[in-house]
């Protein structure tokens, strides 16, 4: 029995999922890696009203893993957003220029776990939220910032409990290279 928070935040997650895998499947096999993507971790983060600009950072160091950010509100310049550095996963001392994509709600926005990027100043009056989903190929796991287990683990130890998982943490990129 799904609440309907869970039920919304699942469909999101679905959704976007669909749109981005094949690319992140090309991605890799650009890179001459194949075999399954699957959903590693998913979360939400909320910047309040008041935030300051964030330390430019990466979300980890390994190749593999990309970052999912759906947005739950609009993005804004009132509200901030995440500024990006393309390319600054190729070189660290890289001085691209940087983007702050304004994506609305429905949008996705995925990138390589090694780009460095921030959070950018919420001056609104409203907290900024967006539900975020680190990808791994397979045989990779964030354990930069989750190293004692990731959802996969979770849900893994869990399944006898669920009564009706949904089949949506995995995708084959083969089926996309045919």
């Amino acid at each position: 029995d799904d609440s309907t928070e869970f039920s919304c935040v699942r469909d999101v997650l679905a959704r976007a999922q669909d749109m981005v895998m094949p690319i992140i499947c090309a991605c890799e096999r650009r890179k001459g890696a194949s075999g399954v993507i699957r959903v590693d971790y998913v979360g939400a983060v909320s910047s309040l009203p008041g935030a300051a600009t964030q330390n430019l950072h990466v979300d980890g160091e390994d190749d593999g893993l990309y970052t999912l950010f759906a947005p739950l509100v609009d993005i804004t310049n009132e509200n901030g957003g995440t500024e990006f550095r393309p390319g600054s996963q190729n070189d660290e001392k890289t001085q691209s220029r940087s983007v702050a994509p304004k994506p609305r709600v429905g949008d996705v926005i995925v990138f390589d776990f090694r780009v460095l990027h921030r959070g950018l100043a919420n001056r609104s009056q409203h907290p900024r939220s967006i539900l975020y989903a680190v990808l791994a190929r397979q045989g990779k796991q964030d354990r930069h910032n989750f190293p004692k287990a990731c959802l996969s683990e979770v849900i893994a130890q869990s399944q006898k409990t669920l009564k009706n998982p949904r089949q949506t943490s995995k995708h084959d990129c083969a089926k996309d290279a045919e």
